[in-house]
């Protein structure tokens, strides 16, 4: 099988934001408590916490780590954690029925991540809490006046503030499964005011509002647009949460759901523009996909531990390699969504759906899912270039024409590099890999191979691990379902020449583009464009795609927002004006184009879209 991506140093999706490499530590089985909590092992610090964990964790690289949940966040009241660990009470964990002593609280955790140079990323309770929980819990990690919960802070041992920057406000908090969870109206209005209120105190923090808590719940795009409405002045992000699972042992189903990932970015980025421009704000909301990863195992298994224990062990996935190929493919939509992902967290970090594990007072060990992670952290710092991919589908439930391809390309922080992280899909054929576009030679290719899919990385044995493959003239290849691929290769910079005209082909002339640009600079391109589609797209989502990729030439093209005719979206494409909404990309405005009547004909695309016949 052959693939090939093309690929310009000049045509870029965005700059990469580094936390998109972030990760979570919640009050949950045993991450905290026999993860990176154990006094007494024989690795474990002045502090109690692990070293064998931490040498594990730091080459990882992890930007920021989301504490202290989870839905067990909903029930926890951050005073019990702080002070004198004699003196805090052991409390009742409602949400995951287990025993909570909080001899791991604020002070601590804060202090690890200084340790292990990672940002934290704090949650507020939004559950049983209140808005001025949150602000004094704010209050004692920032506050640097001599006020009550600034003075605790000092009086339990820490003069300096942190300086917190990031924070989520609750979890999930439309699951019916979230202790005091709420309505979208209820939950907006609560998030606005504890955002207004903390950053009256501290206006240099960022916030999260909480999405619905999975694309396929009922209150999906309805709350997420009600949530925003309340408290868009006062929020920075918008969370997405998703976890996929294999339940019927289809693996080529399950590798394509980081395709439905993608979908589900560009939806929620949709509603945000929708928003603003409803709202008719000039700030734009990121997205904080601040859960994703794979969970299924540990259900399947039918494991019950014993309840209302401390590190009571649950969810403990033991992950195979066919999952380090989703983590890896979901990686690549997220870095293929630069544009509009800032944060992300894989969730989570130890032993609870973790890349790493441990044994109590043993050992540690890196799961299969550990290793896409380190090399996408590792050399996926930079700018998200656009690719033009083309390559042999299949078909599966998650869509008729799921690519054999999962890949993503990033130019380094320095412009000398090019890293493309590549995973081949197929069960029995290998991949040979073509990359077009630049004046570069291979320097590195690593493959992650395995014996089988359902190979797994145990204390005793690691079967799924990284290989160096050697550099030669030939095309990378990529065994079949046998690799996260990271070729790096090296290209010269060379000016960027201008195009007065430009004309896109899509991957076997289905679909064409056809336009004059006014002018392309490096970041894209600005003009008008009637687009012709010569084949019907196969769904609504291919059309955004399509136009989005041709659109996309300019690096803050938005995502379309406006829903199209309702007959045109259950019955397909007829002739009609699609009102999109695209960000200028050399003067960071925004113009929106609500109808054929309405267009402007400056600085911005208008994208008329049509069946052809």
């Amino acid at each position: 099988m052959k693939a090939r991506i093309r690929l310009q140093k000049d045509c870029i999706i965005s700059p990469i934001d580094p936390r998109v490499f972030g990760s979570f530590i919640e009050h949950l089985g045993r991450a905290v408590y026999t993860g990176i909590y154990e006094p007494g092992h024989p690795t474990a610090d002045a502090f109690g916490f692990r070293g064998d964990v931490e040498e594990l964790i730091r080459p990882l690289h992890v930007t920021q780590i989301r504490y202290p949940g989870g839905n067990f966040l909903s029930g926890y009241d951050w005073r019990d954690g702080i002070g004198p660990k004699d003196k805090r009470p052991v409390r009742p964990d409602m949400a995951w029925s287990a025993i909570e002593p909080n001899q791991v609280g604020t002070d601590e955790f804060l202090q690890w991540c200084e340790r292990i140079g990672a940002q934290p990323m704090m949650a507020v309770n939004l559950g049983t809490g209140t808005p001025k929980d949150a602000v004094e819990l704010l209050e004692y990690c920032n506050g640097d006046m001599h006020t009550y919960w600034a003075d605790k802070r000092r009086e339990n041992g820490r003069e300096a503030p942190y300086n917190v920057k990031l924070w989520c406000l609750g979890n999930e908090m439309d699951g019916p499964w979230q202790i005091c969870s709420k309505t979208a109206t209820e939950y907006g209005r609560i998030a606005c005011e504890t955002a207004k209120l903390m950053k009256m105190f501290d206006p240099t923090i960022e916030t999260v509002a909480c999405g619905s808590s999975y694309r396929t719940m009922p209150t999906f795009g309805t709350w997420e647009e009600e949530v925003l409405r309340q408290s868009y002045p006062y929020v920075d992000y918008l969370s997405l949460h998703q976890y996929y699972t294999n339940h019927e042992g289809d693996v080529m189903n399950f590798l394509a759901r980081s395709e439905e990932m993608g979908e589900f970015i560009q939806e929620v980025a949709a509603i945000c523009e929708k928003i603003r421009l409803e709202v008719g704000s000039d700030k734009h909301i990121g997205l904080s996909f601040d859960e994703w990863n794979v969970w299924y195992h540990y259900a399947k298994n039918g494991r019950v531990p014993e309840k209302w224990t401390v590190a009571r062990p649950i969810e403990e996935e033991n992950y195979d390699f066919a999952d380090a190929l989703l983590v890896g493919s979901m990686l690549n939509t997220l870095l293929n969504h630069a544009d509009v992902v800032k944060v992300a967290c894989l969730a989570q970090l130890v032993n609870a759906l973790a890349p790493i594990m441990t044994e109590p007072g043993g050992r540690a060990w890196a799961q299969t899912t550990y290793w896409p992670f380190l090399y996408g952290s590792q050399f996926g710092r930079g700018t998200a270039l656009q690719q033009e991919v083309e390559v042999p589908t299949y078909a599966c439930g998650v869509s008729p024409k799921a690519p054999y391809l999962s890949s993503s390309a990033v130019l380094s922080e320095d412009g000398a590099h090019v890293t493309v992280f590549a995973v081949n899909k197929s069960l029995d054929e290998a991949m040979t890999l073509e990359l077009d576009g630049l004046n570069a030679v291979l320097e590195q290719h690593v493959t992650l191979t395995a014996p089988a899919l359902d190979s797994e990385n145990t204390a005793d044995a690691q079967t799924a691990l990284p290989r160096e493959v050697a550099v030669g003239a030939d095309a990378p290849e990529l065994p079949a379902v046998a690799v996260v691929n990271h070729p790096r290769l090296f290209e010269p910079v060379d000016d960027f020449q201008p195009d007065a005209g430009l004309v896109v082909h899509f991957p076997g002339d289905l679909y064409a583009v056809r336009g004059v640009a006014h002018r392309r600079r490096r970041a894209g391109a600005v003009g008008r464009y009637v687009v012709h589609f010569h084949q019907k797209p196969e769904s609504l989502h291919r059309a955004q795609q399509l136009l989005l990729l041709f659109a996309g030439n300019a690096s803050r093209a938005e995502y379309l927002f406006a829903e199209p005719q309702r007959d045109a979206q259950q019955h397909g494409f007829g002739h009609f004006v699609w009102r999109v909404a695209v960000v200028d990309a050399f003067n960071q405005q925004s113009y929106g184009v609500r109808s054929d009547v309405d267009r402007r004909e400056i600085q911005f695309f208008v994208l008329h879209v049509s069946e052809r016949v």
